[in-house]
């Protein structure tokens, strides 16, 4: 009876070290690359991060070795310069990304010493108020200038035009 039971070791911790058998690790390899992009997308849904993988299979190594020498060499293509090239625009994207948030946080800076630059629908109720009362003042103040204007302009009709500097 013994000999028909199998027995179940469930899951096993796999020591870790290079396999030797191909077959397996290419399994190994499938299996534990789709299991890496999932971690990568959920980090990315979760976090609302930017994610980017770049995993090279096994057969890429031996592609690099023996085929893309010929290929890139018919080519005129350096992968050095590539990698070169890469380095610097990634190293832009950086500097422009820190530009970008030093930008955003000058502007809030600015937003809250000079509130009257915030966007009316981003003010609170104590904002508006105060932005109707400057409002109503600037109207009131541009009435009283343009009545002066007129009274002068009624008074002394050559000296309005002849003084453009009463206008200012």
């Amino acid at each position: 009876m013994s000999s028909n039971l199998r027995i179940m070791k469930g899951r096993r911790k796999i020591e870790m070290k290079k396999m030797t058998n191909k077959s397996n690790l290419q399994v190994a390899f499938s299996k534990r690359r789709s299991g890496v992009f999932k971690k990568a997308s959920e980090l990315s849904t979760l976090c609302d991060a930017e994610a980017c993988l770049i995993i090279f299979s096994p057969m890429v190594h031996r592609y690099l070795i023996e085929v893309a020498p010929h290929v890139t060499q018919f080519m005129g293509v350096n992968l050095h310069e590539f990698n070169a090239q890469l380095t610097k625009f990634t190293t832009q994207l950086e500097t422009e990304k820190k530009r970008a948030s030093e930008l955003k946080r000058l502007h809030k800076v600015v937003q809250t010493q000079w509130w009257r630059a915030t966007p009316t629908n981003e003010m609170t109720i104590l904002q508006l108020n105060e932005f109707k009362g400057a409002l109503q003042q600037m109207k009131i103040n541009t009435t009283r200038k343009s009545e002066m204007i007129l009274i002068h302009n009624a008074i002394n009709p050559t000296l309005f035009f002849a003084n453009d500097n009463f206008l200012a």
